[in-house]
């Protein structure tokens, strides 16, 4: 059976599949690379996906959903129509189940698939993405960071590809990434990929830009011609005018927008060089965020052979031309553009192919593989930093003791001694948390809420509950007691094993991604010690 790669994007999604030894792009219903990520739901029930349901943004944009990766994984509020409520998971699956059909309608039965995610999305958000795989109907083998999956489609279609250290400028229509990733190349043209740096922005995108330009437009449009107010009929119509005009300032430097306002077509000009420079500053947010890659301490010995451009909104000019400027300048680093808003797809589907083979061929384990296995190697890194909540008898007050840090090469396992905080305590809760500290031993304090839960009152650390232990005690524990916990992150998620080396007693919890079916014990809340 044939595998696939789906890169499931914030505004368009693409589906590839490999065979006669490459990928390939499976095209929509519509003649299209790429699949419009929008739902339209209609009052009878029915649902459109795709460029059909943007058709109704201007005529009925509150029946039209799009943007959800934004959602995917977070605490957002489900969207509400017709008395039916509909999360971002939801809505993803319908994406999902859309690019199924199409490709059924071409023979394509499309089952076995990798499905992509940013680079820098968290525990929360890549179960999220599973789990919208699964309620479309697909065997979701693996998820795969879209930089890797860019990377492995660059160095797997390039018949003149070399050892290289390259970097993966990821911009997509509503995320961001920047990765760093080492590439060697075994003897049958497989390439070996080792991540060793990543960072970005998953509120970051082309999404933004066209907050801006929209502003654009609906300036120019009331002062060029002596509009006061703009009804909601005329901000639907600005809207549906905002992706072609920016589809069309890439090739032209003026474009002339037409639009519908107040029952009469009007038009305003809009330059390339106002449009940049109003966006200067989100362009500024990406290149910041590549600076801090690039001159951190770890990369300091590494040299860059290709800056690789990818994701649909960096077919910008000014995207490139920064890039180009900062870094490319006299041909100091080499700045590349192919396939920009396939090469991910078509990543993740070398990469399903690859994994697949190894599978069959091993009696369903996938084995690390020499030369001849034909297999792509990835090393990856941790995206987040992980630890529990704890009593710190320093400050006399609970925090956040991290394990495993960001950046931390995978598989990443550590192990620690806490112990209970009174004598005679009838058990011990560790609550597990997902954050973006990379500052060791950083002093994070936690406050309890309503339900019983450690939260971080600093929302800059982006602290996220992932899951909770309850190990009993027997009656008589002093607070001597040594539990001996260990944390490991993987690809497929986290392990916690919390250990009484006096009892012998075990308590574990597998996150795969998230696991909220373990009954939560206020009683326990603050039930560690830090040696």
């Amino acid at each position: 059976m044939a595998v696939y790669g789906i890169d499931l994007g914030t505004t368009y999604s693409c589906l590839a599949k490999f065979e006669n030894d490459a990928p390939a792009i499976i095209q929509t219903d519509m003649g299209t690379n790429s699949l419009a990520s929008a739902v339209y739901f209609g009052e009878n029930g029915d649902t459109l996906i795709g460029d059909e349901a943007k058709g109704y943004v201007q005529t009925e944009g509150h029946r039209v959903v799009q943007f959800v990766k934004r959602e995917i994984g977070k605490a957002a509020l489900p969207h509400e129509i017709d008395g039916k409520s509909y999360n971002a998971i939801e809505i993803s699956a319908l994406i999902l189940k859309k690019i199924k059909k199409y490709a059924a309608d071409q023979g394509e039965i499309v089952k076995d698939v990798v499905i992509t995610c940013p680079a820098y999305f968290g525990n929360e958000e890549r179960d999220a993405t599973k789990k919208a795989g699964i309620l479309a109907g697909f065997n979701v083998l693996e998820l795969i960071n879209e930089p890797t999956a860019a990377a492995i489609s660059y160095a797997y279609t390039n018949s003149n590809m070399k050892d290289e250290t390259v970097v993966v400028y990821d911009l997509g229509g509503g995320t961001f990434d920047v990765t760093v990733l080492d590439i060697k190349m075994k003897s049958n043209g497989i390439p070996i990929c080792t991540v060793l740096a990543t960072d970005g922005d998953d509120q970051l995108g082309g999404k933004d830009w066209d907050e801006v330009l929209g502003n654009i437009i609906r300036e120019k449009m009331m002062s060029d011609n002596g509009v006061n107010e703009l009804t909601d009929d005329d901000e639907a119509a600005i809207i549906s005018v905002i992706e072609p005009t920016k589809k069309s300032l890439t090739a032209r430097e003026t474009v002339t927008v037409r639009c519908r306002i107040g029952g009469e077509s009007l038009t305003c000009d809009i330059t390339r060089e106002e449009f940049e420079l109003a966006t200067a500053g989100l362009l500024q947010q990406t290149v910041d965020c590549l600076d801090r890659i690039l001159n951190s301490p770890k990369m300091a010995s590494v040299k860059i052979d290709q800056i690789l451009l990818v994701g649909g909104s960096s077919n910008m000019p000014m995207v490139a031309n920064l890039i180009k400027e900062r870094y490319g300048k006299n041909g100091a680093v080499p700045v590349i553009k192919k396939d920009a808003e396939t090469a991910v797809a078509q990543g993740a589907a070398i990469y399903a192919h690859m994994i697949t083979k190894v599978k069959k061929a091993s009696g369903g384990f996938l084995l690390d593989a020499d030369d001849d296995g034909g297999t792509i190697e990835i090393h990856d890194i941790t995206s987040r930093t992980f630890g529990v909540g704890t009593w710190d008898s320093k400050t006399d007050g609970l925090k956040l003791d991290n394990l495993i840090y960001k950046g931390e090469d995978m598989p990443a396992s550590v192990m620690k001694i806490y112990t209970p905080v009174h004598d005679n305590q009838m058990g011990v809760g560790f609550h597990i948390y997902e954050n973006v500290i990379t500052e060791r031993g950083l002093y994070v304090p936690l406050d309890v809420d309503d339900n019983g839960e450690l939260q971080s009152s600093d929302p800059v650390h982006g602290l996220k509950h992932l899951g909770y232990i309850l190990l009993r005690l027997p009656p008589n524990s002093p607070k001597t007691t040594q539990l001996e916990t260990t944390m490991a992150v993987t690809g497929a998620g986290i392990h916690v094993k919390v250990h009484n080396t006096v009892t012998g007693d075990t308590e574990e919890i597998d996150i795969d991604f998230k696991n909220n079916d373990v009954e939560m014990d206020n009683n326990h809340i603050n039930a560690l010690s830090i040696e």
